[in-house]
């Protein structure tokens, strides 16, 4: 029995279809799994900016409640202590807030 070759070139052409649709199922799927990837990455990221840009106000409420101590330390002037007093109010706000971020995300247990 012979094989008409008119016949061969449907099958070679669905075949070929097929693989193509094979191809594009499998790039759509890839193409889904990068970009929730991604989208988890961002989340990270914007976790991260969040978390240093609050340690960047402990840094600096810090500062300030030292600096406020000192005055008061060399003058003896009691509005320094309520400057301090307040520096030092924000510093376990921004504590608190702290926690919290870093209590949002697992990875930093």
């Amino acid at each position: 029995m012979t094989s008409n070759p008119s016949r061969l070139v449907p099958r070679a052409t669905t075949i070929g279809l097929l693989l193509i649709a094979l191809l594009v199922f499998l790039n759509a799927l890839v193409s889904e799994v990068n970009v929730a990837r991604l989208v988890r990455n961002e989340r990270r990221v914007s976790q991260t900016q969040r978390v240093l840009t609050t340690l960047e106000t402990v840094l600096s409420t810090v500062t300030q409640a030292e600096t406020a101590e000192r005055g008061f330390l060399i003058t003896d002037n009691a509005d320094y202590l309520k400057t301090y007093q307040q520096a030092i109010d924000r510093t376990e706000t921004t504590l608190e807030n702290l926690k919290t971020l870093l209590g949002s995300d697992p990875h930093n247990l």
